[in-house]
């Protein structure tokens, strides 16, 4: 049985070497960058920063897996899933009334796209030597998805907590969702998208492709970076019941040589976000697609499926 698993493995890994046809099923990995466009990030913007103005040193990571199917010369219809990490904190801005806001966020995201893909340039023999083992594809690309944000704050002080003298050091690292920083209800954790972007890609010899995309993906919510609206009135107010909140919500006392005048700026009632903004993600990657030829397909579905073979298993 072992045998014959690895014997399938060893048709998986080197697919369509051996045929003369081109596969129209891929299957690959990518790895990459992201950053996030939101509320809290940008070198001199005042937040929602485009690309020419995210924040170098806060660029994280993108790492996936796709499959695409070619339904012909021009079209293809891709499914994705991304695992990335976005990220900001406001003393890295230049604009000073962000800079003196102090706040900061991480994001880890879990998205699932489906993804059509038209390809407007095609080259199927690079170099012109006629021999067609080297082909060169660029397309540009539009879906729908779902992911799964969870913000979190970094303390940027020790945090006593209790009558105890309990408290975290800086560096630690707290889960915003339920504090409702902003006094707001709960949002949710999962939220639609929609990735759009462009990417090119070559094939060598049929059989492996390798290739390079650039996503990015409109949200529909302003809470990546769990910073929306305006900073809380206290009191009452039922939604900052966790004794973090009033600490993570402004951070602005903490600004070295910042003056009174300068902290009103950022208490109870004055805006903290832009709400008419949604917070978005961009993401590159490199990525590396081996081509499951049809012959391959069938084999597996035979070696699985087939009654002698499963007997012909169950023996071994």
């Amino acid at each position: 049985m072992r045998l014959n698993k690895l014997f399938l493995l060893g048709f998986l890994i080197t697919p369509a070497l051996g045929f003369g046809q081109q596969a129209k099923l891929e299957a690959g990995i990518k790895v990459g960058a992201a950053s996030g466009l939101c509320d809290i990030g940008g070198i001199s913007s005042g937040g929602n920063p485009w690309l020419l103005d995210l924040q170098p040193s806060q660029i994280r990571y993108d790492l996936g897996a796709y499959i695409r199917y070619k339904i012909n010369h021009k079209w293809a219809v891709s499914a994705h899933f991304d695992y990335m990490q976005l990220q900001g904190f406001d003393s890295l801005s230049k604009y000073t009334p962000i800079r003196d806001r102090n706040l900061n966020y991480r994001d880890n995201i879990i998205e699932g796209a489906v993804r059509g893909e038209w390809t407007f340039y095609d080259n199927p023999d690079v170099g012109g030597n006629f021999n067609y083992t080297t082909t060169f594809s660029a397309y540009l690309f539009a879906g729908v998805g779902i992911f799964h944000m969870n913000p979190e704050a970094m303390l940027t002080h020790t945090y006593v907590y209790g009558t105890g003298g309990g408290s975290l050091p800086p560096g630690t690292w707290i889960p915003l969702h339920t504090l409702t920083t902003e006094g707001e209800k709960p949002y949710s954790l999962i939220q639609p998208t929609i990735p759009v972007g462009i990417g090119f890609h070559y094939v060598f010899n049929k059989a492996v492709s390798l290739g390079w995309e650039l996503a990015w993906n409109k949200t529909f919510t302003d809470y990546i970076d769990d910073v929306s609206g305006k900073y809380p009135v206290y009191g009452d107010n039922p939604n900052l019941i966790n004794p973090y909140s009033k600490y993570l919500t402004a951070q602005s006392y903490w600004v070295p040589g910042i003056t009174s005048e300068q902290l009103a700026q950022y208490g109870p009632g004055s805006p903290r976000g832009n709400p008419k903004n949604d917070d978005s993600f961009v993401s590159t990657a490199v990525t590396l697609g081996f081509y499951i030829h049809p012959k391959i397909s069938k084999r597996i579905k035979r070696s699985f499926f087939d009654k002698d073979n499963y007997k012909s298993r169950a023996s071994f």
